[in-house]
C-alpha cells in the first residue's frame, strides 16, 4: 500500500532531544540529513502515513504535501 507522503517543519529550539528523537522514528530522514533553513533554526522532516495512524507527536504539527512544502522552499529563509 502506497500512503501519502507529507511534510512537516520543526523549529528545533522548541524540542528536547528525546522529543526530536520521537519524532524522527515516524520520519523518513532525520534531522541531520533534513533540509535545514539558512540559519539552521528550522528543518523539514518527511514521513509516508501509509495506512497507519498517525502518532500525537505528528499529528499535532501543520502538515503540508508535496506541493506547499515546494512553495515554502521558496521563501528567501530556505534558500
Amino acid at each position: 500500500m502506497i500512503g501519502t507522503i507529507e511534510y512537516i517543519i520543526l523549529t528545533l529550539a522548541n524540542y528536547d532531544a528525546a522529543s526530536l528523537s520521537e519524532i524522527e522514528k515516524y520520519c523518513e530522514n532525520i534531522i541531520q540529513f533534513a533540509r535545514h533553513n539558512s540559519d539552521k533554526t528550522k528543518c523539514i522532516l518527511k514521513f509516508t502515513t501509509k495506512g497507519k495512524p498517525i502518532p500525537e507527536c505528528i499529528l499535532t504539527k501543520t502538515r503540508y504535501n508535496k506541493k506547499e512544502i515546494a512553495q515554502i522552499l521558496e521563501h528567501k529563509e530556505w534558500l
